[in-house]
């Protein structure tokens, strides 16, 4: 879609190459006479995209070198427009809420409303201790979410620590998951798993998962005769019938996924993640858990109890 230039957030200098730019409808008023003046749109979305992502990396650094305490966070609607290194240590959509009131404490460095400051209040038993993700993009030992040692909650045990880390792996590897099942190389490799038997596979899932009404493509207002009649359905070798399958199944599969995410901490399993991957014949442990292992690392706090708990067995 278009891009709105009237709240770009873009470096300064950039700004002023858009003013005369012929990608800019308000340079063509002739041709954009309702995006004139006020409602301003860019035309070359990867260039928009591309200044969005600048001064977003250029912001993180100056909160990072600042030391400032402000939250990294992803927005909803988040497609890979923006490529950014602090993403991956960005808190969620589902881990807060935004607030109308209040001094900004988070930056949103992809997702709707990416480049942009705001108020956020933490969800469930996420708190200010499992805190500022950029600590840990400066090498200041925290976890991917940024859980500081400083401020952790006390009492917590070795057991609840572990149990913790273990439950961010999940919910980063839950997400890797979610955005595997969106791109188009899934299917190649459901292809390259079943073969010939992958259209079976996805139909005894779709028996048991149900099939998503949203991918239909039945219209209320024409008879369902017509409808069959006229549609272009080819069995050809593209597998048509096999990816109108996935896409309804896939749907499926990230509501479940969305759901799991949506928990408390505390609750998040792995259960349906590695369920979903045994059915399409994927490798939960090596292809999401490990690497989510790789990008949630101990804190301090936990490494510091390992210690405390291993000198205490070797002193009895």
């Amino acid at each position: 879609g278009y891009c709105n230039l009237m709240e770009r957030p873009f470096l300064d200098d950039e700004k002023a190459e858009c003013e005369t730019c012929p990608h800019n409808t308000a340079t063509a008023d002739s041709l954009f006479p309702e995006f004139r003046c006020n409602n301003a749109r860019c035309l070359d979305s990867d260039c928009y995209w591309q200044k969005v992502a600048r001064f977003i990396n250029q912001e993180a650094e100056r909160i990072i070198s600042g030391n400032l305490e402000i939250y990294f966070v992803t927005g909803e609607y988040c497609p890979e427009t923006i490529q950014s290194p602090y993403r991956q240590e960005s808190l969620k959509s589902w881990n807060y809420t935004i607030e109308a009131k209040g001094k900004p404490n988070a930056f949103c460095v992809a997702g709707e409303g990416a480049g942009r400051y705001l108020r956020i209040k933490l969800k469930g038993e996420e708190s200010p201790a499992d805190t500022w993700p950029q600590k840990s993009a400066a090498g200041n030992g925290g976890t991917a979410t940024g859980e500081a040692e400083s401020t952790a909650p006390a009492g917590k045990t070795l057991a609840d620590r572990e149990a913790e880390l273990h439950a961010k792996r999940v919910r980063e590897a839950v997400t890797q998951l979610g955005e595997y099942l969106q791109k188009e190389t899934a299917f190649a490799d459901l292809v390259a798993a079943f073969g010939d038997g992958v259209n079976d596979q996805l139909l005894r899932i779709a028996l048991v998962e149900g099939y998503s009404p949203s991918f239909s493509r039945f219209s209320h207002y024409e008879p369902l005769v017509k409808q069959v009649d006229e549609m272009p359905f080819v069995l050809d070798d593209d597998n048509y019938l096999g990816k109108c399958l996935w896409d309804s199944l896939k749907g499926k599969f990230r509501e479940q996924l969305m759901e799991e995410l949506n928990k408390l901490l505390k609750d998040i399993s792995d259960k349906n993640p590695v369920d979903i991957c045994t059915a399409l014949r994927i490798d939960w442990q090596e292809k999401f858990y490990k690497p989510a292992c790789d990008a949630v690392k101990e804190s301090k706090a936990l490494l510091k109890a390992r210690e405390e708990a291993a000198r205490e067995t070797s002193g009895k």
